[in-house]
């Protein structure tokens, strides 16, 4: 199984790409997911540079499959799609209209990458519109010993970008969660919808059940119970997370309960003492 870059797609194939190392380490969403998680994403990358869109983990003109995926990295479709959950949880990765993931920085390296291409081989044609009229005024001589390309005004180009080795573009890790953050919704489905259907549950009814639990315990305690279960992955996934929800729940109900009889007690007191 090879991405689309092997399917016969016209593409210059690059041998290496720009990593930026620190940025990787300094990423608070990828650092904390497990070292596992970090892992895949590493080989989604890597396989993301060899795809078509590049920076898109596609197979073909298709989004690539957990299935698939599992079997390029050599892991088991159910610890693939658990891991694949947790960095989808913390905001590693986007995905596009159809769903299929892909990498922030390397969708818009390559933007720029093209961006800044084109403008070369626009200035080229230029030089060699100016060469070849030479004394026809498309290229006037200068006393300075040099040429220049008079260009009308509405025809000037934008401000050229600082070479990199002058002005570094702003870098963003890899794995960044630039823009706007995940709701704790979208954390919640994103993480608990895949780790339930593996297990076995339908779609519907994995949606339903997180809703439930977001009623009975809050979105706080249900996003830290579903982060645990895909860094434990238990065999039984919906009692683990119904048991660690009630336990945790349980120490606030008696809380709740201290303070009623608190309230109680200090209430008859005042009514005493008058």
């Amino acid at each position: 199984m090879r991405c689309a870059a092997g399917y016969g797609v016209d593409r210059v194939k690059r041998p290496a790409s720009q990593y930026y190392w620190g940025d990787w380490r300094r990423d608070t969403a990828l650092q904390a997911c497990s070292i596992a998680a970090r892992g895949l994403w590493h080989e989604m990358n890597c396989l993301m540079h060899d795809c078509e869109p590049y920076g898109r983990l596609m197979v073909g003109a298709a989004p690539m499959q957990p299935a698939q995926l599992a079997r390029l990295v050599g892991i088991t479709p159910k610890e693939c799609a658990a891991l694949v959950a947790e960095l989808e949880g913390a905001g590693v990765f986007s995905r596009t209209e159809s769903g299929a993931i892909f990498s922030r920085r390397m969708v818009r390296d390559e933007d720029l990458r093209e961006r800044r291409a084109n403008g070369g081989q626009a200035g080229a044609s230029h030089g060699a519109k100016g060469a070849e009229h030479g004394s026809k005024g498309g290229r006037p001589r200068s006393t300075e010993g040099g040429s220049k390309t008079p260009l009308p005004p509405d025809k000037q180009p934008p401000p050229a970008f600082a070479s990199a080795s002058a002005k570094q573009i702003p870098s963003e890790p890899i794995g960044s969660g630039a823009g706007a953050p995940p709701s704790p919704a979208d954390v919640i489905f994103a993480l608990g919808v895949p780790l339930l259907t593996a297990a076995g549950v339908t779609d519907r009814n994995a949606r339903s059940m997180l809703g439930v639990q977001r009623k009975q315990h809050g979105d706080a305690a249900v996003v830290d119970a579903l982060q645990r279960c895909a860094v434990e992955k238990p065999i039984q996934p919906v009692p683990w997370l119904q048991a660690t929800l009630k336990a945790k729940q349980a120490p606030n109900k008696r809380q709740a309960v201290e303070d009623d009889n608190r309230n109680i007690a200090l209430a008859w007191a005042n009514g005493a003492q008058a």
